[in-house]
């Protein structure tokens, strides 16, 4: 109300100070006797009051000012580090905040750690997919070696053939809790099918230790080195290189090298090509058990006696793989098919294969055969844009970019999206989606042949 009051007699001063001037220089309109002093006074007191009637915003906006010089701004537009105290919040999105209370913000965007702003304590492993089962032996003896005390163990190879699920199981014992605690200054993480340089994965690193540290020369791999081994030096931090080949191989010895003494390395790979490994640990296919269990799951349905029998054989037939078993049992589960029919179709498949061992050896081809059975019940038009999916590779996309590859709408990509998360084509995870490697491999194939 005070407010309003100011402005209707500022509005007042102002009407009378343009009448006084018109009537002195222009034109008389007020009456003759009019007293032209006592005018002019009565606009000057009635825009003064007006005036100090807003003195009390003008003062709260100037102490404003003040109180919040210490605060977070409104909107930050990172990559920024801000510090406060001992807490240090680093923001790589747009993100709206009042001091520190974050809403929605994705938890790549954020990391908040009660921490000195010299020591962050990354978490990089993937998240665990909500079908993961089993291998629980695998995660217990890995789990030991990692956990040794003796510095003598200190670089652990997952070898496996391609979709045995090393990735997973290597996100899996990263989340463990026992692991999270013995590695307590964090996890470092690098996908080598996106990183084929070494100077990237250490730049990337080094950023994710301290994101103030000074720009280094990306070109210059001793500077990276040693700045790496500094930061590493007298921490426990868990170090995965997964999937590494052996073109990459050779480049990642000096990566290895240079790790702290109090860390540990583990690396996923299909085939064991790098010098110092002290401990190796294959990774098979699934024992028959878990492969029932995994099926089970996927087609979402508890097998009776009689279905058990013939999921026991289907699981033989496509090699206790646990990618060609996810294929499988999303085709069952998306079409109601019955258990009986998809045995006879891969008995069909494997039917040139002279003895059972040659069945159970060819593990790859059982991905193949299960891919097969399921990209050829799709129709023209969604096998040309699940090829089309294709130029994504392996990296993470959205609606949005599968629907300016289609040249189609937004509703109708996300129903085609769906549909091949149905049947394991694709997987989705917030509101992103990507193809299994295999996938990718099977569909290039396509496109060559």
């Amino acid at each position: 109300m005070r407010r309003y009051v100011s402005y209707a007699l500022i509005a007042v001063a102002l009407l009378t100070l343009v009448v006084w001037a018109v009537s002195q220089f222009i034109q008389p309109i007020l009456p003759a006797n009019t007293n032209g002093g006592l005018v002019l006074f009565i606009a000057a007191l009635l825009g003064v009051v007006g005036v100090l009637g807003q003195f009390k915003d003008v003062v709260e906006l100037f102490r404003s000012f003040g109180e919040r010089s210490d605060e977070l701004p409104n909107t930050i537009t990172g990559p920024i580090q801000v510090v406060l105290g001992n807490v240090t919040v680093n923001i790589t999105y747009i993100v709206q905040s009042t001091a520190l209370e974050l809403v929605n913000v994705p938890t790549q965007a954020v990391q908040s750690k009660a921490q000195t702003s010299e020591k962050l304590i990354p978490r990089q492993a993937p998240p665990v997919p909500p079908d993961f089962t089993g291998r629980v032996t695998e995660i217990a003896t890995l789990k030991q070696i990692l956990l040794q005390k003796s510095q003598t163990v200190g670089l652990v190879s997952l070898k496996g053939m391609a979709g045995l699920g090393k990735t997973t199981l290597a996100a899996a014992l990263a989340h463990d809790a026992d692991i999270e605690r013995e590695f307590s200054d964090g996890t470092l993480w690098a996908h080598t099918d996106r990183f084929r340089d070494v100077r990237e994965i250490l730049s990337q690193w080094i950023a994710a230790l301290n994101p103030s540290e000074p720009i280094i020369d990306p070109s210059n791999l001793a500077q990276l080195l040693h700045r790496f081994h500094a930061l590493t030096e007298t921490r426990r931090i868990l170090i995965v290189l997964d999937d590494v080949d052996k073109e990459l191989a050779p480049q990642v010895q000096p990566i290895i090298k240079a790790i702290g003494p109090m860390c540990k390395v583990l690396i996923t790979s299909r085939t064991v090509s790098l010098t110092g490994v002290q401990t190796l640990v294959s990774l098979d296919v699934l024992p028959e058990s878990e492969s029932l269990s995994l099926l089970e799951k996927e087609t979402g349905r508890t097998f009776t006696a009689q279905e058990r029998a013939v999921a026991r054989e289907i699981v033989f037939l496509l090699g206790y793989h646990p990618l060609a078993l996810r294929l499988a049992g999303a085709l069952i589960g998306t079409t109601n098919m019955g258990l009986d029919e998809y045995r006879e179709k891969l008995r069909i498949e494997v039917e040139r294969a002279r003895t059972l061992d040659d069945v159970r050896e060819q593990s790859v081809s059982s991905i193949r055969k299960s891919l097969d059975y399921a990209y050829n019940r799709l129709s023209v038009q969604e096998r040309s844009r699940l090829r089309q999916l294709s130029v994504f590779a392996t990296e993470s996309f959205d609606k949005k970019a599968a629907s300016d590859i289609w040249g189609s709408d937004l509703s109708d990509a996300e129903s085609l999206l769906s549909t091949f998360v149905a049947i394991a084509f694709l997987n989705l995870k917030d509101g992103f989606y990507k193809m299994h490697p295999l996938v990718y491999e099977y569909l290039k194939g396509l496109s060559i042949s």
